[in-house]
């Protein structure tokens, strides 16, 4: 019987962004899955980039976490899946989805005057 697997997901995305430049350092966490779903791996992708594999065992009982680069300013997408072993490979959990922004520095404020 094939089993069905479920990515129970709580992204949450810290950011490290010095000066408001790029590329940015953001981490993806998120509650692993129940030991029942033998889940050996993790899969996020940002965009378009090559998936980023997270083997479960560099999990916590409580908490995943994956670094990630972001390249550019502007709204980003970021796919996590579950696999686990299945009679003909491996089988992935639909996807997570979760889009963010990352922004800009605000520029410089112009129009600065002091009157009394």
């Amino acid at each position: 019987m094939k089993k069905a697997l479920f990515v129970a997901v709580f992204l949450v995305f810290s950011a490290s962004s010095i000066n408001g430049q790029v590329p940015a350092t953001v981490h993806a966490t998120w509650t692993p899955n129940p030991a029942t779903d033998n889940v050996i791996q993790y899969t996020i992708v940002l965009d378009t980039a090559a998936p980023i594999v997270l083997l479960s065992s560099a999990c916590t009982v409580a908490l995943c976490s994956q670094a990630l680069t972001v390249p550019t300013f502007g709204v980003h997408n970021v796919i996590l899946t579950a696999q686990n072993q299945g009679l003909s490979g491996l089988q992935s959990s639909l996807p997570a989805t979760v889009s963010f922004t990352l922004g800009a520095a605000p520029s410089v404020v112009t129009g600065l005057k002091i009157t009394n």
